[in-house]
C-alpha cells in the first residue's frame, strides 16, 4: 500500500498530522527515560508514529486504530521490529485491571497530564467482541 495514496488521506496525514504530534510524542517518550523491553499499547496510533519511535528505542509495541488504512500503514512502518504489531481495535483502557501494558503513552491519569505509567498496575485494555 502506498502511504501517499491521496483518497486514503495517510499520505496527507503524515505530511500535516504527524509534523504536528511527533515532536509532542518524542518529547514525552524522552521523559520516560529508558522504554528497551517494555511493552507499550498506542492507541489511536494513526500510521504509527509514536509506535515507531518506541519500536526504535527497543519497546514491544502493539499500536492500535479504527481505521484500516492507518493500520495498514502503520504494520509497514512496523515490519523490521520483530515485536511490535499494528491491529484494528475498538478499546478503552482501565487503569484499576491488572497489568497487560507497562505504558499507555497516549492516555493520562488523573488531570496530570502524564502518560499512564504505574509499574505496580498499568493498563489493561479492552477489545469488545
Amino acid at each position: 500500500m502506498s502511504h501517499g495514496a491521496p483518497r486514503s488521506g495517510i499520505g496527507l496525514y503524515e505530511q500535516m498530522g504527524e509534523r504536528t504530534t511527533q515532536p509532542f510524542a518524542v518529547q514525552v517518550l524522552d521523559g520516560l527515560g529508558s522504554i528497551s523491553g517494555m511493552s507499550i499499547i498506542d492507541v489511536a496510533a494513526g500510521t504509527g508514529g509514536l509506535a515507531l519511535v518506541a519500536a526504535k528505542r527497543g519497546a514491544h509495541v502493539v499500536a492500535t486504530d479504527l481505521n484500516p488504512a492507518m493500520v495498514d500503514r502503520a504494520k509497514e512502518r512496523l515490519r523490521p521490529f520483530e515485536k511490535c504489531r499494528a491491529q484494528i481495535m475498538d478499546c478503552h483502557i482501565d487503569l484499576r485491571s491488572p497489568r497487560l501494558f507497562d505504558l499507555a503513552p497516549g492516555y493520562c491519569r488523573d488531570d496530570s497530564r502524564r502518560p499512564a505509567r504505574r509499574p505496580d498496575r498499568s493498563c489493561n485494555v479492552d477489545s469488545p467482541g
